[in-house]
């Protein structure tokens, strides 16, 4: 009886779902300078600076072939600009109001480690990740720093940074058109979070999935039946 349930319990772990090559990056902070044409989230744009933002994005690299990593750098490219599909959307939310961008014009993640300087002396970029989609909707947030070494280029795995004073954090919402929407962020807080999908267990899952609830159900029987007088 204890071995049926062994097996019992070995064939259920088999339907468990495998990791998908997808994840979130949630940018947090407050809005520096804007203007909201549009009103998207005000009638005065002057009114949101000094608003905390969250920022969602969500990828999924398995849509692209345009991707490397490597001790020294992460990316990955989608949209049209890429020739692939996008593989990147956002969802921008400010004082209760939320709005949502695409990825399919461009969508992009960029992780580099050990970058110089430019000729100005302004530190690179060293995680990057930008939407932007045929609606006339972008979004755009950059990290740097020339002291603190705090990129992993596995871009998508876990990871949570409260910005420092040694790393510069910002970003950039903008929805073009006759009124602009323009939104300057400074950025406090960056979290990356792998995403684990549920996909429809296969036909022969199913299969080991029902001969296990078999067993399970023959043992429950047989304990229940009742004894012989």
């Amino acid at each position: 009886m204890k071995n049926a349930l062994v097996l019992a319990g070995v064939l259920a772990a088999f339907a468990l779902p495998a990791a998908a090559a997808k994840f979130t990056v949630t940018y947090t902070g407050t809005i520096d300078a804007a203007s909201d044409g549009f009103g998207l989230f005000s009638d005065e744009g002057s009114l949101l600076e000094g608003q905390g933002f969250t920022a969602v994005l969500t990828y999924d690299d398995s849509l692209t072939a345009l991707k490397s990593q490597s001790a020294t750098k992460g990316i990955a490219y989608g949209g049209a600009f890429a020739g692939n599909p996008s593989i990147g959307s956002g969802v921008l939310t400010i004082g209760g109001t939320s709005v949502s961008v695409g990825g399919d014009n461009a969508s992009t993640v960029r992780h580099f480690k050990n970058l110089p300087p430019d000729g100005f002396g302004t530190p690179p970029f060293l995680i990057k990740h930008e939407l932007n989609d045929f609606l006339g909707y972008s979004l755009v947030f950059e990290l740097s720093s020339q002291i603190v070494d705090f990129v992993n280029t596995d871009y998508a795995a876990a990871q949570d940074f409260e910005l420092t004073p040694d790393v510069l954090g910002a970003g950039r919402f903008v929805r073009s058109g006759a009124d602009d929407t323009d939104l300057h962020f400074a950025v406090s807080r960056l979290s990356i979070a792998p995403v684990q999908d549920s996909p429809a267990p296969e036909p022969a899952t199913w299969a080991m999935m029902l001969l296990g609830f078999a067993g399970v159900g023959s043992i429950a029987r047989r304990r229940s039946r009742p004894l012989a007088a």
